[in-house]
């Protein structure tokens, strides 16, 4: 009886210790993303054009043109073109590019723009792009 009680005490102990210690490195783990939405916010002191849009998902790659003016402290969200396009929100994950340009001119070479540059992001979460003068940009949060 009483080996009985002992094994019953231990092995629930060994089951936990095996559980925990597989042997395998888990820094290899592929990454995980949160589903979210994508604000493209314009925060130069420009009007600035966002001109196109590609969303990628693994093989899977949709672009399209936007066409979109975004004044100076306003902002648009970006809409998800592989699930149906009606959606505001991302898988984790995909990847969305969006090439911008300022519609003021250089001063010193009136043919071209005052900037342009092309934002590349992985979604995580909920998250702004600030587009800044000159053309650079950040994310948050």
């Amino acid at each position: 009886m009483r080996l009985i009680r002992l094994t019953v005490k231990i092995l629930p102990v060994i089951f936990i210790f095996l559980g925990c210690s597989s042997g395998e490195d888990i820094t290899n783990a592929p990454p995980s993303y949160l589903r979210g939405e994508v604000v493209i916010r314009n925060e130069s002191t420009v009007v600035i054009r966002l001109i196109e849009f590609t969303q990628i998902r693994g093989e899977i790659r949709h672009s399209n043109n936007l066409n979109i003016r975004v004044a100076s402290g306003h902002g648009y969200t970006l809409t998800n073109r592989i699930d149906s396009g009606d959606s505001d929100e991302f898988p984790g994950g995909d990847l969305v590019t969006v090439r911008f340009v300022s519609e003021a001119r250089d001063p010193g070479n009136p043919d071209r723009p005052l900037f342009e540059n092309t934002i590349s992001h992985r979604v995580n979460g909920n998250s702004t792009i600030y587009v800044k003068s000159g053309g650079r940009y950040g994310t948050s949060p």
